[in-house]
C-alpha cells in the first residue's frame, strides 16, 4: 500500500536441546485525563447565570435556598445528590493480564516452536472487556541438504463485550458532564432519573442494559517448500490461508428507574427504562494467499555481484454475513430465540462479498566492489475492485534505488573518526486499490424497498449507489535521498533523510447533489492528489563505562502536506476541509478577535438575528460585505503533526536494565466542541458544565477564556477559532526497570532466564491543550475513549 509495508517474521526454534520460557505481566490501567464536572452548587448558580443572560426577567431555575442548601449540606441522595458519575459508571478495574508459555526444541534436521498466549482486558466502563488466547506451532523440517519445508498454524480465539444500551465512548461522555445534583444510582439496580427528560441513565445503561458480545475463532495455516535447484538459484513456494468466523450477538435489557420520596425516606419505582431485543449476526472471513518466487545469484570476476528475484502472488478473499433480530427478550443473560416472547421473528438479512488481487514483481541487484549499490524493482499488479471493461484492472509501479559506499574509497582512509558513510539515493512507486468497496465501478441493488403501486404498498428493489467505471489505482510516487554515518569508534551512528511522496489519483468519496436522487449520497473515484515533503533525523550514541552500557537514541522529522488536485470540488468533513494549496484536513473556521467587552459597539451584519452582548465572541466579516456568512469562513490550522521527535535511552548495569522512551509533536492543531467548551447542551440529553466553565465572560471577569453563558442563537458556539486549541505535547511514553538475576545464580536453579520488571506507559504528558483532555485524541466533542496510563509488573523465565 501507499504506506509501505511492515514484515513480520514469527518466532522459530533454535537448534539444540529443548527449551522452555513463560512470560508474563499484569497491568493496571487509568486515563491519562479526564475533564473534571462542576459540583452541584457552581452548576447551579451558572446554570441561573446562563438563563438570567439569555431572559433578564426570567424567574431562575435553582432558587438561592437551594444553592444554600448544596453549599452548607452534606448530600443523603434521597433529598441532596452529588452523584459520582465516573465513579458509578466508571467502576471496572482496567487491569491487563497477559501470560505466554513457549516451548522450542530440535535438531539439524526438524525443530519446532510452540506457543500458548493468555490476554484479559478489562475496561474503564462496567460490564466492557476483551479477551484472547491463540496457539501457535511452527515446524522446519531438513527435508534434505537443499530443501526445507516449514509450516505455521495458529488458532486465536478473541471474546469482547460491552453494554447493550449505550457504547462506551457515550458513557463516558455523559458521565463526564451529567450534573451532579441529578439522581443517578440509589442502590442495586435502582436508578435514579438523571434528571433525563427520557429517564436514560449512563450508570444504569453500563450496569443493566443487556450485553453486546462477540466471539471470533481465526485459524492461520501456512506451508511453504524452499529449495536450492542448483547452485545460487534459489525457489520458494508458500500458500496461506486465514479463516475467522464472528458470531456476535446483542442482547437489550431494561433496567428500573426510581423516585426519591424523602417524606418517607424510601425510593418508589417509576418506569422501565429501555427495550428487550435480541440481535444476531455471524460473519465468517476466509483468506487464500499464494505466493511464488525464484531468485539468483552470481558474481563476475568478484567485483561484480547480482541478485535476481521474479515473483508471483495471488489473493483472494470471501465474506459472508446473516443476520436476524426479535423484539421481547425475557433475559438478555440467556440470549436464545427460543426465550423471546414475541412472533414472528424480524426479516433476516444476508450478503456476501468477495475481491482478489494478483501480482508479479521483480527485483534486480547489482553491487561494483561493495561501495557502488544499484537496485531495480518492478510491480504488475491486478485488482478485481475495477473494471476489465475499461482496463482499469491493472496498474504497473517501478522503483530504482543506488548506493555508495564512500567511506571505502581511498580518499577516506585517512579519516579515523567515520568508520562507515553511505549515500543512497531512490525513487519509486507503490499502488493502493482500497477504494473502500469491493466493486465501486458497478451498481448495486437495494432489495426491500417499499413503493405503492395502483395505492398498494408492494415491495420492490432500488439503485443503492452511483457506479463509477472509471475508478482504478492511487499511485504513490517517493524520491529520497539519505545518508549513512557510524563514527567515533562504532559509538555514534547518524541517519539522515530528505523526501518527497506525491500521492496521485487518490481513492475518495466524493458527495453529489440531491438532484440525482441520492440525498446523502456519494461517489468514489481518483478525486485527488497532495504532496508530502519531509525530512527525518536519527542518531544513536552508544558506550559503556566497564559495567556500565548505555545508549541514546534522538529522533526528530518534519512533513508538510498540501493538496495539489480535488478535480475542482473542495472535499468537506465536518469542520475540517481539504482544498488545493492547503494541507489535508485543514480546519475551515470562522476568524474571531476575542471577545466584547462592556461599552464597545457590536459591530453585527446588517439585518443580523444574533443577540448580542458584552462577553459574546466576536466574529470577524471577512470578505466585508457587511455579514456574516459561510463565504467568511477561511482554512486555518490543521491536526497533521509537524515537527515529530523521540529520545529512547537504555541503560544496564549488573543484571538491571532501564529503558525510558519520551515522544511529542512540536507544531499541531486540535479542536474542542461540544460539552467540551459549551455547558448545559449535550445535544440529547440534559448536560451539565465543565470546571473549565468557571473561566466564563462576567463584567468582573473581562479576561475569560470563554464567552459568557448562554444558550440559543447567539452563535458562541460556531466553528471559529476561538476555540482551536494548542496541540503540541511531550508524553513520557515509557518508563521500564528490570533485574536479571545473574547466570550464576540461575544456573543452579537450571533455569536459562530470570528476570522481574515494572513499566509504566504515558506516565506523564506536557502541554497546554485544554484542560482534562488529552492532545493525542483528536477533535474531541467530549465523545472518545481516553488513552490510558498503564503500569505493569512481570517476569521473564527461561528453562
Amino acid at each position: 500500500g501507499t504506506n509501505g509495508v511492515i514484515i513480520i517474521k514469527t518466532k522459530r526454534a533454535k537448534n539444540g536441546k529443548t527449551s522452555i520460557a513463560f512470560n508474563s505481566f499484569l497491568s493496571k490501567q487509568s486515563p491519562t485525563n479526564f475533564p473534571e464536572l462542576l459540583s452541584g452548587a457552581d452548576h447551579m448558580k451558572l446554570f441561573n447565570e446562563m438563563s438570567t443572560n439569555v431572559n433578564p426577567a426570567v424567574v431562575l431555575p435553582y432558587s438561592l435556598a437551594s444553592i444554600a442548601q448544596y453549599e452548607s449540606s452534606a448530600a443523603d441522595n434521597l433529598n441532596l445528590f452529588n452523584t459520582d458519575w465516573k465513579g458509578l459508571a466508571l467502576q471496572n478495574t482496567g487491569i491487563v493480564q497477559n501470560h505466554n508459555l513457549i516451548l522450542s526444541g530440535g535438531s539439524d534436521k526438524a525443530s519446532f516452536l510452540a506457543s500458548g498466549t493468555y490476554l484479559n482486558q478489562q475496561g474503564l466502563v462496567a460490564n466492557n472487556s476483551f479477551s484472547k488466547y491463540d496457539l501457535r506451532l511452527n515446524g522446519d523440517i531438513n527435508l534434505t541438504s537443499k530443501i526445507k519445508f516449514t509450516s505455521d498454524l495458529f488458532y486465536t480465539k478473541s471474546k469482547s463485550m460491552q453494554p447493550a444500551g449505550m457504547s462506551p465512548n457515550e458513557i463516558i461522555q455523559r458521565s463526564i458532564s451529567m450534573a451532579r445534583i441529578f439522581p443517578g444510582k440509589f442502590g442495586d439496580k435502582r436508578y435514579g432519573d438523571a434528571g433525563q427528560s427520557n429517564q436514560i441513565n449512563p450508570i444504569g445503561a453500563a450496569e443493566s442494559s443487556g450485553f453486546n458480545k462477540a466471539e471470533t475463532p481465526t485459524l492461520s495455516l501456512r506451508f511453504a517448500l524452499s529449495a536450492e535447484l542448483f547452485k545460487n538459484f534459489n525457489v520458494d513456494l508458500s500458500y496461506n490461508n486465514r479463516t475467522s468466523y464472528t458470531e456476535a450477538y446483542s442482547a437489550r435489557g431494561t433496567y428500573d428507574s426510581y423516585n426519591p420520596n424523602p417524606s418517607t425516606g424510601t425510593y418508589l419505582f417509576n418506569k422501565v427504562i429501555g427495550d428487550s431485543t435480541l440481535s444476531y449476526t455471524n460473519n465468517r472471513f476466509n483468506s487464500n494467499q499464494y505466493n511464488a518466487s525464484a531468485n539468483y545469484t552470481f558474481s563476475i570476476k568478484n567485483d561484480h555481484k547480482f541478485s535476481v528475484l521474479a515473483g508471483f502472488q495471488g489473493i483472494d478473499n470471501l465474506t459472508k454475513s446473516i443476520s436476524t433480530s426479535r423484539a421481547g427478550l425475557l433475559d438478555p443473560t440467556r440470549p436464545y430465540f427460543n426465550l423471546v416472547n414475541s412472533n414472528p421473528a424480524q426479516p433476516g438479512a444476508g450478503s456476501a462479498g468477495d475481491n482478489a488481487l494478483l501480482g508479479f514483481y521483480s527485483r534486480i541487484n547489482y553491487t561494483l566492489k561493495d561501495k557502488y549499490l544499484l537496485e531495480l524493482t518492478g510491480r504488475y499488479d491486478g485488482s478485481s475492485r475495477f473494471s476489465q471493461f475499461i482496463n482499469a484492472q491493472w496498474g504497473a509501479f517501478f522503483g530504482v534505488s543506488a548506493g555508495w559506499v564512500i567511506s571505502k574509497e581511498k580518499f577516506m582512509e585517512d579519516i579515523s573518526f567515520v568508520n562507515f558513510a553511505k549515500l543512497r539515493v531512490s525513487y519509486g512507486q507503490i499502488g493502493n486499490q482500497d477504494v473502500g468497496g469491493n466493486y465501486p465501478f458497478v451498481g448495486t441493488i437495494n432489495p426491500g424497498t417499499a413503493y405503492y403501486f395502483n395505492g398498494i404498498l408492494a415491495r420492490g428493489s432500488s439503485i443503492g449507489n452511483i457506479p463509477n467505471e472509471s475508478v482504478s489505482w492511487e499511485t504513490s510516487k517517493q524520491s529520497n535521498i539519505g545518508l549513512d554515518l557510524i563514527l567515533l569508534k562504532n559509538k555514534l551512528s547518524v541517519t539522515f533523510d530528505v523526501y518527497k511522496k506525491d500521492i496521485n489519483d487518490m481513492l475518495l468519496d466524493l458527495p453529489v447533489p440531491n438532484y440525482l436522487g441520492f440525498p446523502g449520497g456519494r461517489v468514489p473515484g481518483n478525486f485527488g492528489s497532495m504532496v508530502n515533503k519531509g525530512w527525518e533525523l536519527s542518531t544513536t550514541y552508544r558506550n559503556n563505562l566497564k559495567a556500565f552500557n548505555y545508549s541514546l537514541t534522538a529522533n526528530l522529522s518534519d512533513v508538510k502536506n498540501e493538496v495539489t488536485d480535488t478535480k475542482g470540488v473542495d472535499i468537506v468533513q465536518g469542520n475540517q476541509l481539504s482544498r488545493v494549496g492547503y494541507p489535508v484536513r485543514s480546519y475551515n473556521l470562522f476568524l474571531t478577535d476575542g471577545l466584547y467587552q462592556t461599552g464597545e459597539t457590536y459591530n453585527l451584519p446588517t439585518n443580523s438575528t444574533r443577540t448580542t452582548s458584552a462577553g459574546d465572541v466576536k466574529f470577524r466579516d471577512v470578505n466585508g460585505d457587511g455579514a456574516i456568512t459561510q463565504a467568511d469562513r477561511v482554512l486555518t490550522g490543521n491536526n497533521f503533526p509537524r515537527y515529530e521527535y523521540s529520545l529512547n535511552l537504555n541503560a544496564d548495569y549488573k543484571g538491571i536494565d532501564f529503558n525510558m522512551f519520551l515522544f511529542g509533536v512540536a507544531k499541531r492543531d486540535n479542536y474542542i466542541s461540544g460539552i467540551g467548551i459549551e455547558p448545559f447542551n449535550g445535544g440529547n440529553w440534559i448536560a451539565s458544565g465543565l470546571t473549565s466553565a468557571l473561566d466564563r465572560w462576567t463584567p468582573n471577569n473581562p479576561g475569560a477564556k470563554y464567552p459568557r453563558l448562554f444558550t440559543g442563537g447567539n452563535g458562541n458556539y460556531a466553528a471559529s477559532n476561538f476555540f482551536l486549541r494548542d496541540g503540541r505535547f511531550m508524553r513520557i511514553k515509557q518508563i521500564s526497570l528490570g533485574y536479571s538475576f545473574p547466570k550464576s545464580l540461575i544456573t543452579r536453579l537450571k533455569v536459562q532466564q530470570l528476570r522481574f520488571y515494572i513499566n509504566t506507559v504515558n506516565p506523564f504528558t506536557f502541554s497546554n491543550y485544554e484542560p482534562g483532555f488529552d492532545p493525542e485524541v483528536n477533535n474531541t466533542n467530549g465523545s472518545f475513549y481516553p488513552i490510558m496510563k498503564t503500569t505493569t509488573i512481570g517476569v521473564n523465565l527461561k528453562f
